[in-house]
């Protein structure tokens, strides 16, 4: 250092040096075709009309190698946004509705991975030593997946199969119809609004009211939080009744359809108060 420069001070010519060594590194990784470094980092905004997976699913599985293991899995997908159609971080939570033998003990399953392009892949944790790989491909709705599924470890590995999944829209609008095999309920309309995240099991929450024709003990019901639920195609709503004096609930069981245009209930049922006990069926249209 000359009698010029200031004490801790880098000479101007070290600064020029270590610039053009990282041009000249730069240079030489992109001859090299390095990829190795990427900018930028965080998410990436995805094409206007780019479709994601997260929603509430259900997937049938058909059984290749092996027992049956189980027939159907839902629950809910959630695709990260961080790459999306490129390389996109994803989670699901499944349960196996239907378990054979080596999944008995099994209440929910989650499942890590990421959907590169239109191709998804999962794996799950271990659950009893055993877990679930599974590998689909995406149509371009982002409605349906298409694929395989195997089991590794525990008593069902190696058993291996085909998986076919349907994301159902949300439950949201108002339903009505009028009810079946009841002599005090003439009819039922729903007002309903299902929430777009899941819940730790998979389910996600629906809440709402209802109004209720030609009962003599209450005509108007509130859905509160946390009771109401879909999973797949399943609904089950408990409805907290109006009726004067007592504490009655009424419950309505059943499924929708992809669109959710539809549910069927095939279970309205009163619990508590003077009117409890089955109310019928219904088959309740979104208006």
């Amino acid at each position: 250092m000359n009698d010029t420069q200031e004490a801790g001070k880098i000479p101007p010519s070290t600064i020029w040096s270590w610039g053009s060594a990282l041009v000249l590194f730069a240079m030489l990784a992109t001859l090299l075709g390095c990829t190795t470094i990427r900018y930028p980092a965080g998410p990436v905004t995805p094409p206007p009309s780019y479709k994601f997976l997260t929603g509430n699913w259900e997937f049938t599985a058909a059984p290749t190698v092996g027992a049956t293991q189980f027939g159907l899995l839902a629950g809910f997908i959630d695709e990260q946004s961080v790459d999306a159609g490129v390389d996109d971080p994803t989670t699901a939570l499944l349960q196996v509705e239907d378990p054979g033998t080596c999944f008995l003990g099994t209440s929910v399953v989650p499942l890590l991975g990421d959907l590169k392009g239109t191709e998804l892949g999962l794996t799950s944790f271990s659950d009893v030593s055993q877990f679930i790989t599974i590998n689909a491909t995406k149509d371009a709705t982002a409605t349906h997946l298409t694929g395989t599924y195997a089991v590794g470890g525990g008593c069902a590995s190696g058993s291996q199969g085909t998986l076919s999944g349907i994301k159902y829209a949300p439950l949201s609008g108002s339903y009505s119809g009028s009810v079946s095999g009841s002599n005090s309920t003439s009819a039922i309309a729903l007002a309903l609004n299902q929430s777009l995240q899941g819940n730790g099991d998979g389910t996600s929450n629906v809440t709402g009211s209802a109004t209720i024709t030609g009962n003599a003990c209450f005509s108007t019901a509130t859905l509160s939080p946390g009771d109401g639920s879909v999973l797949g195609s399943k609904v089950n709503l408990l409805f907290d009744t109006n009726e004067t004096g007592a504490a009655s609930q009424m419950m309505v069981l059943g499924t929708f359809d992809a669109a959710a245009d539809l549910i069927t209930a095939t279970s309205i049922t009163v619990t508590g108060g003077a009117c409890s006990g089955a109310l019928g069926t219904a088959n309740l249209q979104l208006q």
